[in-house]
């Protein structure tokens, strides 16, 4: 738009010479009809003859005039073409401005998509992260608790064969000592251990009986 505004200005310039130049003829025919028309008059010879300059003078004079008031026209209508141009121009520089404020206000917003998007991909890291350390924690707990477990369960199958070794004791001492005196104190001394203990040793039920037996 600017070039066409230049080529429009260099136009006008050439046409405002030409203009100049075709005035200056313009003077110039005047001046020579002017001279003209005086030796015509002071000198009364060659009539005719001047007469015909001056017709053709004339014709010149009038055809110069037209292409003045040509040229005046062109310079008119490059007036208006320049001024339209020059219209167009600030109208584009208002949307360029214009269109350079959405393009900035576009790239903050994409400047704050992007930090909020790092800061996401931080958080999910960070989360992750997190996530596996608590699987781990998890994991560790679950095989303590599972190490645990197995070590309950062995204490009470040890406590399970310990009673049944127990009861078979009993049972035998029950069988032992159907006819025996001591029985009843036998029997509360063997049951106020394992309220108290849980089970009986072979050692402990050995001098139960040995001191029931000696009374």
């Amino acid at each position: 738009m600017e070039q066409q505004l230049k080529l429009k200005n260099e136009k006008l310039t050439r046409t405002t010479d030409e203009l100049n130049s075709t005035k200056e003829k313009v003077k110039n025919l005047e001046d020579q009809l002017k001279q003209k028309t005086e030796e015509s008059t002071s000198l009364g010879k060659n009539k005719d003859e001047i007469q015909d300059k001056i017709t053709k003078l004339e014709g010149d004079l009038a055809e110069i005039k037209k292409e003045k008031e040509n040229l005046n026209e062109k310079l008119i209508e490059s007036d208006d073409k320049i001024k339209s141009l020059e219209a167009q121009i600030e109208e584009n520089k208002e949307k360029l401005s214009e269109f350079e404020k959405i393009k900035e206000e576009v790239e903050q917003k994409d400047r704050e998509l992007e930090g909020v998007k790092k800061e996401l991909q931080q958080a999910i890291s960070d989360k992750y992260i997190e996530i596996e350390t608590l699987k781990d924690e998890m994991n560790k707990l679950a095989s303590e608790k599972e190490s645990e477990i197995i070590e309950v369960k062995n204490q009470l199958e040890t406590k399970a064969k310990e009673v049944e070794a127990v009861k078979v004791k009993l049972k035998s001492l029950e069988e032992f000592m159907e006819e025996s005196k001591s029985y009843p104190q036998v029997v509360e001394k063997l049951k106020d251990l394992m309220v108290h203990k849980g089970f009986v040793s072979d050692k402990e039920l050995e001098e139960i009986l040995n001191e029931t037996l000696n009374e």
